[in-house]
């Protein structure tokens, strides 16, 4: 329940934000940060609920960019390849799970 409780905590930070706002987050510090805090809130619970039912969350994301991937490949969608942002990200949570420092 605390997570949906967070979750719900991020969508009312959205949900009355000027429409600019959540447009261009970039735009408006106070709600960039305030989304920013929330985001935190909601990841930091997904990471408690591996830990609880013995999962590694790196390894469920990186799955799951990997799934993603296959279901829906580059020549079939609108993207060309990975975007560099799930390179990126991939690339961290496997530093993070391994335990050395970011690249």
């Amino acid at each position: 329940m605390a997570l949906a409780s967070e979750v719900g905590e991020l969508c009312a930070v959205l949900r009355w934000a000027p429409s600019r706002a959540v447009e261009n987050l970039e735009s408006d510090p106070v709600i960039k940060v305030r989304t920013a805090d929330e985001i935190g809130d909601v990841g930091v619970l997904l990471h408690a609920m591996c830990n609880r039912i013995g999962l590694a969350f790196e390894d469920v994301v990186i799955a799951k960019l990997e799934k993603n991937e296959r279901n829906y490949p580059a020549r079939t969608s609108q993207r060309q390849g990975r975007s560099p942002l799930n390179e990126r990200l991939v690339r961290l949570l496997r530093v993070a799970h391994a335990g050395g420092a970011a690249p």
